[in-house]
């Protein structure tokens, strides 16, 4: 198992500083024809102040020659200067390090309320707070229902509850996320306003008596979006629990124990889920990650101060540093997940670690 765990930690690692190469490339070719322009029309106007005479050849020479300058001092303060490989190397190893500047992207965010820092670093970890409140407790909430769902759907197949569970398993599959949250907010928010509309400010309370308003604050930002989610991945995540466990249920092991005379109860959650672990527990681990990612579109909706809304913003204003310090975190969490979830693999199935061979004792 030690073993394994080297070789795991190792290839994930080697993805990790490829991913960050392959981002730094893509951030620097996406935004220097962009800013180039941006910076070359601003020294065009920070120069025309020593143009006093268009007919005067001298007068042209020196507006040109002081535009190129304000030009060059521009581009070296934006960071454009040497080769593009060079500077997608420099920056790739600044996020191998961690270090990724500070920012003023944050003050334009509706929402975050007690900055205290412009560091990316600090601010991108802040955001993972909020994203991590909503989309972690609603997709474990939605897991809990959804894996007793799918397991009792499993143990009767044909039965009114089987059917039921395909049949929201392929509306929820149909239907966007995004679609289900703006029709949510537009209903709850203005035609029915029983929910505010305001984003939430992301603060914490300073002492015991605001405890009370904070938290009925937060509840009633965190309530809408919590059922949103939990429910529009509840009949997908279910139908795909009821798919890996249906044939599962009708194995010999389980008529065995059943004919022991254990309980249904014991025998679905003990004995069926155990040899379904593996599956479900990729099925899990995958849908939290994509979760996150999927923050970037639901969050903006909900105006939820977390990852999603800051890499809009962030992409908006064009903000390099903290794009990649976005991506480079979650990448690095992403990867952290996949190599947590394969040493559960392993446990689970011994077969995993010894590359399926069988694994004797």
């Amino acid at each position: 198992m030690g073993w394994y765990a080297v070789r795991r930690s190792l290839h994930f690692a080697i993805m990790f500083v490829v991913l960050c190469y392959m981002y730094s490339l893509v951030v620097e070719t996406w935004l220097e024809a962009t800013e180039k322009q941006e910076l070359y029309h601003e020294a065009f106007t920070l120069a025309e102040g020593v143009l006093v005479d268009p007919a005067d050849s001298a007068s042209r020479g020196a507006f040109t020659e002081y535009r190129r300058m304000i030009y060059e001092n521009l581009l070296q303060e934006r960071g454009f200067e040497g080769p593009l490989l060079l500077r997608v190397h420099q920056r790739a190893l600044r996020c191998l390090r961690f270090d990724f500047g500070e920012t003023k992207t944050i003050d334009t965010i509706r929402g975050y309320g007690n900055e205290k820092t412009q560091s990316v670093s600090a601010v991108v970890v802040e955001s993972l707070y909020p994203t991590l409140m909503l989309f972690g407790g609603a997709y474990l909430f939605q897991v809990f229902l959804a894996v007793r769902l799918g397991m009792r759907a499993a143990s009767r197949p044909g039965s009114l509850l089987d059917r039921s569970v395909a049949l929201l398993g392929v509306c929820a599959s149909s239907i966007p996320v995004f679609v289900v949250a703006m029709s949510a907010v537009l209903l709850c928010a203005f035609v029915v306003p029983i929910v505010p509309h305001a984003p939430w400010v992301y603060r914490f309370p300073s002492s015991i008596a605001e405890f009370g308003p904070w938290l009925a604050d937060f509840l009633s930002h965190y309530t809408m979006p919590f059922l949103v989610l939990a429910a529009v991945g509840l009949g997908a995540t279910a139908y795909v629990v009821r798919s890996i466990s249906v044939g599962v249920l009708q194995e010999d092991f389980i008529r065995a124990a059943r004919a022991r005379g254990l309980p249904e109860r014991r025998v679905i959650l003990g004995h069926g889920l155990r040899a379904s672990a593996p599956p479900i527990a990729t099925l899990i681990a995958l849908g939290f990650f994509a979760s996150v990612w999927g923050s970037l579109v639901v969050e903006p909706i909900f105006q939820w101060p977390g990852i999603g809304s800051l890499l809009l913003a962030a992409i908006r204003q064009r903000d390099r540093m903290l794009m990649m310090g976005l991506l480079v975190v979650i990448t690095g969490l992403y990867q952290l997940g996949l190599f947590g979830l394969d040493l559960t693999y392993a446990l689970l199935d011994p077969r995993i670690k010894a590359g399926g061979q069988p694994v004797t004792s």
